[in-house]
């Protein structure tokens, strides 16, 4: 039986891209708690995907949790743009910009949850002056771009353990969220560990907006 503390995110990255509602519209159908919207530009990552207007249609189309992972260079430059677009959670990346805090500030003042976001390789240890103000840290298990990579297991127990340290001895509320190869095997480990916020995509979607696996991966749980 899934744990009430679980939240478990639909990532359209993994979904056929000329059937984008159709694969909102199944994720929700089979439960998953929120849609996660991978925005990317090209340059901080090699892959491009899509603008604030897609986060405006999810939004104004379905009745669900959506979650932007801005993926891009200098966010300051169109975090306004998305915050317009009335998105439930916004996460930045430290990597792409020097005013990390202000940022977060802004999504926070505009009524969305803020997160921190880090790529596979970047430390923990490059975040503890934000993680007073953020709702929630995103940590990105595999290589970053692209659906499908493995999970980086040998990276993640480390840094997972980190951040769990950091999280209690702080007293901080902030939820641990994981994106990237995250598949049933592995899922019910993670819990255990302190995750409590997953984003599926390849294991959920296998290519085909009409067959989700929801059921069969939660019910490692």
């Amino acid at each position: 039986m899934r744990p009430n503390n679980i939240e478990i995110g639909a990532s359209i990255l993994s979904a056929d891209f000329c059937y984008i509602g159709e694969a909102v519209e199944e994720a929700i159908s089979s439960n998953i708690d929120f849609i996660h919207v991978d925005i990317m530009d090209g340059k901080f990552v090699e892959s491009i995907t899509w603008g604030p207007q897609t986060i405006a249609d999810i939004k104004k189309n379905f009745n669900v949790v959506t979650d932007v992972h801005l993926m891009v260079e200098k966010p300051e430059q169109v975090l306004e743009q998305y915050l317009n677009a009335y998105p439930d959670r916004v996460s930045i990346h430290p990597e792409s910009t020097y005013f990390s805090r202000k940022l977060l500030h802004q999504i926070k003042n505009s009524g969305a949850e803020a997160g921190i976001a880090m790529k596979l390789e970047t430390p923990i240890e490059s975040v503890i002056n934000l993680l007073d103000i953020v709702d929630f840290v995103l940590l990105l298990s595999s290589e970053e771009g692209f659906g499908g990579n493995s999970y980086s297991e040998a990276i993640m127990t480390s840094k997972i353990c980190k951040i769990m340290n950091l999280k209690k001895s702080l007293n901080y509320k902030l939820k641990i969220q994981l994106d990237g190869g995250i598949k049933g095997h592995n899922l019910g480990v993670l819990y255990e560990q302190g995750v409590n916020r997953f984003v599926l995509g390849s294991a959920l979607y296998n290519n085909d907006p009409f067959k989700m696996n929801y059921e069969k991966i939660i019910n490692v749980l």
